[in-house]
């Protein structure tokens, strides 16, 4: 997925958000979104922490 948009428009905080909902490295980690929209559907439940997330981020990198 490729989310081009201006700077300051929060493109990683959502990268970063969607990172820790569906990275295996947080499976088992409902407690992190129990009381948001998201936690109430029982499908979006089940996929919680169960796919690889590779993320990439070009912030720091500087131009030459």
């Amino acid at each position: 997925m490729l989310i081009t948009r201006p700077r300051r428009f929060g493109k990683t905080l959502n990268m970063s958000m969607l990172e820790c909902f569906f990275s295996c490295r947080y499976a088992g980690r409902g407690d992190l979104f129990e009381g948001l929209s998201i936690w109430s559907e029982e499908r979006y439940r089940q996929l919680q922490g169960t796919f690889p997330v590779i993320f990439l981020s070009f912030a720091n990198i500087k131009e030459l």
